[in-house]
């Protein structure tokens, strides 16, 4: 029938299916060198982290010192579900 027809269409699709996303925004190369070059202090050293470690905001946020380790040049952020350690490329821990 036409009812069972309606439900079954509707009910085997799941939802994201039937909505239009729009593409992420990317920044290009000069765009996030000109975004850095106008950030100072803290702010400068997060952004920094943001870009070139792929850390979250709030995972940035929360960061300690004893989270850098120095000899291994990472970085180990502990969140409830996992732990993640990386190597930021944009800034040389000395």
């Amino acid at each position: 029938s036409n009812a069972t027809s309606f439900f079954m269409a509707k009910s085997t699709r799941p939802n994201w299916m039937n909505s239009t996303s729009a593409l992420p925004v990317v920044f290009t190369w000069d765009e996030v060198k000109n975004i850095l070059l106008h950030l100072e202090g803290k702010v400068w050293i997060m952004g920094q982290l943001l870009y070139g470690s792929g850390l979250r905001l709030m995972e940035c946020i929360r960061l300690r010192v004893k989270d850098i380790d120095f000899g291994y040049k990472q970085i180990v952020c502990e969140t409830a579900k996992v732990i993640k350690i990386v190597s930021p490329s944009c800034l040389k821990l000395q």
